[in-house]
Protein backbone atom coordinates (compact mmCIF):
# COMPACT_ATOMS: atom_id res chain seq x y z
CA UNK A 1 0.00 0.00 0.00
CA UNK A 2 2.80 1.81 -1.09
CA UNK A 3 0.32 5.37 -1.99
CA UNK A 4 -0.85 5.71 1.34
CA UNK A 5 1.75 4.84 3.76
CA UNK A 6 4.41 5.90 1.89
CA UNK A 7 6.59 3.35 2.17
CA UNK A 8 8.76 1.85 -0.96
CA UNK A 9 8.93 -2.20 -1.89
CA UNK A 10 6.85 -3.66 0.25
CA UNK A 11 3.84 -5.42 -0.93
CA UNK A 12 1.72 -9.08 -0.82
CA UNK A 13 3.64 -11.67 -2.84
CA UNK A 14 2.08 -12.91 -5.88
CA UNK A 15 -1.02 -15.59 -5.91
CA UNK A 16 0.84 -18.68 -4.15
CA UNK A 17 0.30 -20.49 -7.80
CA UNK A 18 -1.65 -20.21 -10.91
CA UNK A 19 -4.04 -23.32 -9.80
CA UNK A 20 -7.72 -23.29 -10.79
CA UNK A 21 -9.77 -22.89 -7.62
CA UNK A 22 -12.26 -25.80 -7.36
CA UNK A 23 -15.41 -23.89 -5.54
CA UNK A 24 -16.52 -20.04 -6.42
CA UNK A 25 -15.69 -17.61 -4.10
CA UNK A 26 -18.79 -17.16 -0.96
CA UNK A 27 -17.96 -13.66 -0.72
CA UNK A 28 -19.12 -13.15 -3.93
CA UNK A 29 -22.93 -14.35 -2.43
CA UNK A 30 -22.73 -14.10 1.34
CA UNK A 31 -19.87 -10.82 1.52
CA UNK A 32 -19.07 -9.13 3.52
CA UNK A 33 -18.59 -6.26 0.88
CA UNK A 34 -15.66 -3.70 1.12
CA UNK A 35 -16.88 -0.19 1.20
CA UNK A 36 -14.59 2.86 0.78
CA UNK A 37 -14.62 6.25 2.99
CA UNK A 38 -15.51 7.65 -0.99
CA UNK A 39 -18.97 5.49 -1.08
CA UNK A 40 -16.86 3.27 -3.68
CA UNK A 41 -18.16 -0.76 -3.50
CA UNK A 42 -16.01 -4.06 -3.90
CA UNK A 43 -17.09 -7.14 -3.87
CA UNK A 44 -14.35 -8.03 -0.87
CA UNK A 45 -11.92 -6.85 0.90
CA UNK A 46 -9.33 -8.94 -1.37
CA UNK A 47 -10.73 -6.87 -4.32
CA UNK A 48 -10.32 -3.44 -2.94
CA UNK A 49 -7.76 -2.91 -5.71
CA UNK A 50 -9.85 -3.81 -9.05
CA UNK A 51 -12.15 -1.73 -10.21
CA UNK A 52 -15.58 -0.70 -7.43
CA UNK A 53 -18.58 -2.43 -8.49
CA UNK A 54 -20.30 1.09 -8.27
CA UNK A 55 -20.96 3.91 -5.55
CA UNK A 56 -23.06 3.89 -2.49
CA UNK A 57 -23.42 7.45 -3.02
CA UNK A 58 -24.70 7.10 -6.16
CA UNK A 59 -26.97 4.27 -6.38
CA UNK A 60 -28.34 1.94 -3.70
CA UNK A 61 -26.66 -1.14 -2.19
CA UNK A 62 -29.29 -3.46 -3.20
CA UNK A 63 -28.60 -2.36 -7.03
CA UNK A 64 -24.97 -2.49 -6.33
CA UNK A 65 -24.89 -5.96 -5.08
CA UNK A 66 -26.52 -7.57 -7.82
CA UNK A 67 -25.55 -5.23 -10.86
CA UNK A 68 -24.19 -6.74 -14.29
CA UNK A 69 -20.48 -7.01 -13.45
CA UNK A 70 -21.25 -9.11 -9.38
CA UNK A 71 -23.74 -11.41 -11.59
CA UNK A 72 -20.36 -11.79 -14.42
CA UNK A 73 -18.11 -12.31 -11.55
CA UNK A 74 -20.58 -14.89 -9.84
CA UNK A 75 -20.76 -16.61 -13.21
CA UNK A 76 -17.44 -16.60 -14.00
CA UNK A 77 -16.39 -18.07 -10.08
CA UNK A 78 -19.21 -20.82 -11.09
CA UNK A 79 -17.65 -21.85 -14.34
CA UNK A 80 -13.99 -21.96 -12.43
CA UNK A 81 -12.83 -18.93 -14.33
CA UNK A 82 -11.71 -16.81 -11.66
CA UNK A 83 -8.97 -15.59 -13.34
CA UNK A 84 -11.60 -13.41 -16.01
CA UNK A 85 -11.30 -10.43 -13.36
CA UNK A 86 -8.02 -9.48 -12.40
CA UNK A 87 -8.50 -8.75 -8.74
CA UNK A 88 -9.76 -12.43 -8.40
CA UNK A 89 -7.09 -13.70 -10.17
CA UNK A 90 -4.16 -13.84 -7.65
CA UNK A 91 -6.37 -13.68 -4.79
CA UNK A 92 -5.06 -15.15 -1.75
CA UNK A 93 -8.00 -15.73 0.47
CA UNK A 94 -8.75 -19.13 1.58
CA UNK A 95 -11.53 -21.11 -0.25
CA UNK A 96 -13.49 -23.66 1.51
CA UNK A 97 -14.41 -26.50 0.50
CA UNK A 98 -18.01 -27.04 -1.01
CA UNK A 99 -19.27 -28.66 2.16
CA UNK A 100 -18.31 -25.94 4.23
CA UNK A 101 -19.84 -23.45 1.46
CA UNK A 102 -23.30 -25.31 1.27
CA UNK A 103 -23.32 -25.66 5.34
CA UNK A 104 -22.79 -21.71 5.92
CA UNK A 105 -25.62 -20.86 3.78
CA UNK A 106 -28.22 -23.47 5.34
CA UNK A 107 -27.50 -21.71 8.60
CA UNK A 108 -27.50 -18.64 10.13
CA UNK A 109 -24.15 -16.59 10.44
CA UNK A 110 -24.43 -16.62 14.61
CA UNK A 111 -24.41 -19.99 14.34
CA UNK A 112 -21.71 -20.36 11.86
CA UNK A 113 -19.43 -18.09 13.89
CA UNK A 114 -19.96 -20.66 17.22
CA UNK A 115 -19.29 -24.03 14.70
CA UNK A 116 -15.99 -22.83 13.13
CA UNK A 117 -14.24 -22.94 16.70
CA UNK A 118 -15.55 -26.30 16.73
CA UNK A 119 -14.40 -27.50 12.85
CA UNK A 120 -11.05 -26.08 13.55
CA UNK A 121 -10.54 -27.94 16.80
CA UNK A 122 -11.82 -31.25 14.91
CA UNK A 123 -8.96 -30.20 12.06
CA UNK A 124 -6.94 -30.65 14.44
CA UNK A 125 -7.44 -33.60 15.95
CA UNK A 126 -8.34 -35.57 12.51
CA UNK A 127 -6.34 -33.33 9.64
CA UNK A 128 -9.59 -32.94 7.31
CA UNK A 129 -9.15 -30.20 4.99
CA UNK A 130 -11.39 -27.29 5.37
CA UNK A 131 -10.21 -25.26 2.76
CA UNK A 132 -8.89 -25.68 -0.57
CA UNK A 133 -4.90 -26.36 -1.03
CA UNK A 134 -3.10 -23.67 -2.96
CA UNK A 135 -0.79 -25.83 -4.95
CA UNK A 136 -0.63 -26.79 -8.20
CA UNK A 137 -1.28 -30.21 -7.82
CA UNK A 138 -4.42 -29.73 -6.43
Amino acid sequence: KEDEIGVENVCLPAAPTAAKAKNPCHYLWQGPIYIEETGNVFPCCHAWTGQPLGNIREEPLDRIWNNGRMQAMRAAHLRGNAGAFPECGGCMAARPRLPLIVGSSLVDMYSVRKIIPVMERLNLLFRFALFEKRTKSN
